[in-house]
């Protein structure tokens, strides 16, 4: 009597038995039938785990750049405070008296009609 393979019951010939290519053959096709599952299996773990990655990567990019535009947005913004050359009055507002304020800080300059700091 023939023995077996651990994993998949393959039949192991003894030494005295005669060979048999139908036993050969019947393994042949059993190892191939167990490929071809193997494969189907890798195939569509393959795909869900690049599906997963696709997802995963998409959800975390929105919150990134959302604040990759803010952080833009702050940068732009301290650029223009600190490298913008002001050399006119950047206020429509133009304080002809202060008649009905009370000025805190800054200096009244009448001759321009503004207050300064």
């Amino acid at each position: 009597m023939p023995g077996r393979t651990q994993n998949y019951q393959f039949p192991l010939p003894l030494e005295e038995e005669y060979y048999s290519i139908d036993v050969v053959n019947e393994t042949t096709e059993a190892i191939d039938s167990q490929l071809k599952r193997n494969m189907d299996a890798l195939g569509a773990l393959r795909t869900e785990l690049e599906e997963t990655f696709e997802r995963e990567v998409q959800d975390g990019l929105v919150p990134l750049a959302a604040r990759v535009a803010q952080a833009e947005a702050d940068i732009a913004q301290v650029k223009d405070a600190l490298f913008t050359n002001i050399t006119g009055n950047p206020f429509t507002l133009v304080f002809s008296s202060l008649e009905g304020f009370s000025v805190t800080a800054g200096v009244y300059n009448a001759a321009q009609s503004r207050l300064e700091c």
